[in-house]
């Protein structure tokens, strides 16, 4: 989570999902309107110990509204770049009051996204400004194994960071 409320719950969330219908290096709103700005969905072929197979383009279900980012990766590019079962390098860069929130993996561009000039019905910049303020915090999240998915922390699943580096902007 980038620009997020104290209470992690409400904030703009990076995307590292290689589960169906998944998106690496997207935005999803999370309390900020439910939207995915991502320039490609993925899918992968779930393998034992927890490691994904077939990385491939992939379609996003009808819950999710979609809005565009202004700049977007392909899929293609994206895969030339992912060491897949590996460590990969994120860069996320969040300035502004309603801020552009932009993505690298492995030094590539994977996507830009302005959030004052999202598109959706019900989207309010200024209600999401006042709800997140023009500072946030910075939060790591990893989901239960409730709706989300059946693997996520079962016997042996772990999930890990390293190397984390912030500057002020």
């Amino acid at each position: 989570m980038v620009r997020a409320h104290e209470l992690g719950c409400i904030g703009f969330q990076v995307l590292l999902d290689h589960r169906p219908k998944g998106g690496i290096g997207g935005i999803f709103g999370n309390n900020t309107g439910g939207f995915l700005a991502a320039p490609f969905v993925i899918d992968g072929d779930e393998q034992p110990d927890f490691r994904v197979a077939n990385l491939r383009p992939g379609s996003c279900g009808a819950e999710l509204r979609q809005t565009h980012a202004v700049f977007g990766t392909t899929f293609e590019e994206f895969a030339r770049v992912w060491r897949l079962n590996d460590w990969n390098a994120f860069r996320i860069r969040c300035v502004g009051r309603m801020p552009v929130i932009t993505t690298w993996i492995n030094g590539l561009k994977i996507s830009a996204l302005d959030t004052a000039k999202i598109d959706l019905p019900g989207y309010d910049a200024e209600s999401v400004f006042g709800r997140i303020g023009r500072a946030g915090h910075i939060g790591f999240e990893v989901h239960d194994n409730g709706k989300m998915g059946h693997n996520r922390w079962a016997p042996g699943a772990v999930c890990r960071w390293r190397k984390i580096r912030i500057k002020p902007l």
